[in-house]
Order: structure tokens, then C-alpha cells, then sequence
């Protein structure tokens, strides 16, 4: 297990687990917060999180059309969670990015997107509902300027300390949506894959120390009963749980990379 404060790796999709936890306990409490812009004429750059709000996506299509090519989207929705996780890593000197503090930061809005073409669209982005807001400071940066976008940053603050209750039931904090101290302190001592115990599903994958916990057990024993040879269903994702999860993604003509994410869960029938 690896807490988001021992991370050092700059991009955010190492708290992807995390993060899809938080966005399904963002839309129990304030369902359609967001909605994809992965179905647009798109590259995803790494680690991209390709949500934003409903006016950001209607922007953004606009200046596609006008474009008439793809656009490389570097970021879009940051949460809560990876946003702490850059702040650290600059905090410590690990990355020299413009990072706002967690809680603060544009992107936490879903209406702010980091484009890596900034300088041929630059213009077209501005003549099509979006701000140019930091310059050269932090160049390919834009939000959006629609007065239908709604601060939900709060929001996602108080899911986040209400994902953080189901799974610490001994160790609760305030569910005010405000990022005081105990609350920061608290993701950064999350695991960076998700929580085992809160209904939702984590990422599962082989890590040092190793992962442990009923759904463990659970992809075992689905795994057992497609065929894979596994010698035992232990609630340990182990090296021979790995050797198996890639087993069966290579049996369903998927990248053989031993992560049951949604698509291998789906298959698996695990969810």
C-alpha cells in the first residue's frame, strides 16, 4: 500500500485508484457534478482525468469544431486528492510546476484545462468562452468563462471526508467541506490505490507492501472461475495473483499490464 504522502512520481494517475473512489462518492452527493470529454476529439495526455463540467465540455467542442483537428488535453478535472499530491511533491522540491494549494486550485473546478497546443489555439480558446488566465507563467492553462460554472470545490472536499469516514470509522473527521488541516492530513495518509472497505471498487495491482482485503479475494476467486490457474484464494494480491490477473487480460485480448481496472473488472464479471 502507498499513501499519496509517499508518492514521487509527477503525474496524478498515480492516484487514480483514489481518485475514481472520490468521483463516485462526489456523485452520490451531487450527482452530474461532471461529465466526460473523453468521447471528443481529444488526445489524452498522461495521467489525464477526462471530466470537466457541462458549460467546460460545450466550450471546448465549440473551439474543436472551429479547430477542425484533435487537441492534446493535458488536464482537465483535478481532485482534491491529486491536487494535494502535486502540492507535496512541489512542497518537497520534487516537480517545479505552477501548483495552487490544495482546495484552491482552478482545476479542482472542472472548468480549467492545460493544453498542450496552447500557442496555435490560443486565440480561438479565447474567442470561444475560455481565459488565457496565468500567460507565460503557466502558458497552456485556460479556464472557462461561462456563468453557468459552479464552484463545486467544496463538494469534493466534503466527499472526500466522507469516503475518508466509511473507511475509518474509528478515526472520523467533519464532514464540512472545508480543507482544514486534519482533513489534508488525512489524504495524504490514504492509499494512493483506495480504500479496500467503502463499497466502492479500488484499483487492484501488485504493490510493495502487498495489497490485502476481501475484494482481493474476491478477483481470486472470479479469476478461478474463468479458468485462470490460481493455487489459492488468500486476500493477498501476490505475485502469482499477478501472474494470473495478466493471464486473463491476455485471454481477452487486452494490455496484458496486471492492473484490474474497470474494463478487466467488467470482464471478470466483479462488478
Amino acid at each position: 500500500m502507498v499513501l499519496v504522502k509517499e508518492i514521487t512520481a509527477g503525474s496524478t494517475i498515480a492516484v487514480r485508484g483514489l481518485d475514481l473512489q472520490l468521483f463516485w462518492q462526489l456523485n452520490q452527493l451531487a450527482p452530474n457534478s461532471l461529465v466526460t470529454i473523453a468521447d471528443l476529439n481529444i488526445n489524452k495526455g498522461d495521467g489525464l482525468f477526462p471530466y470537466c463540467q457541462l458549460p467546460a465540455r460545450n466550450a471546448l467542442k465549440s473551439v474543436l469544431t472551429a479547430y477542425g483537428k484533435p487537441l492534446t488535453i493535458n488536464s482537465a478535472y483535478r481532485s482534491v486528492i491529486a491536487q494535494a499530491m502535486l502540492y507535496s511533491q512541489k512542497q518537497r522540491g520534487l516537480i517545479d510546476n505552477l501548483v495552487g494549494y490544495p482546495g484552491k486550485s482552478d482545476h479542482q473546478k472542472g472548468a480549467s484545462l492545460d493544453i498542450e497546443e496552447w500557442p496555435e489555439v490560443r486565440t480561438l480558446m479565447t474567442s470561444h468562452g475560455w481565459r488565457w488566465t496565468y500567460g507565460n507563467k503557466d502558458a497552456m492553462h485556460f479556464d472557462c468563462t461561462s456563468d453557468d460554472i459552479r464552484d463545486i470545490r467544496p463538494d469534493s472536499i466534503k466527499a472526500f471526508q466522507k469516503l475518508w469516514n466509511k473507511a475509518n470509522p474509528n478515526n472520523q473527521i467533519a464532514e464540512d467541506g472545508d480543507l482544514g488541516e486534519q482533513t489534508l492530513k488525512c489524504i495524504y495518509n490514504s492509499p494512493s490505490e483506495g480504500f479496500s472497505n467503502v463499497g466502492y471498487p479500488r484499483v487492484l495491482k501488485l504493490t510493495t507492501p502487498s495489497q490485502q482485503g476481501k475484494d482481493v479475494g474476491e478477483l481470486q476467486l472470479a479469476l478461478r472461475k474463468a479458468g485462470i490457474p490460481l493455487e489459492q484464494a488468500n486476500q493477498v494480491f501476490d505475485q502469482e495473483t499477478d501472474k494470473a490477473v495478466k493471464a486473463f487480460q491476455e485471454s481477452k485480448g487486452l494490455s496484458a499490464d496486471g492492473v484490474v481496472g474497470q474494463q478487466t473488472r467488467t470482464l471478470l464479471e466483479l462488478n
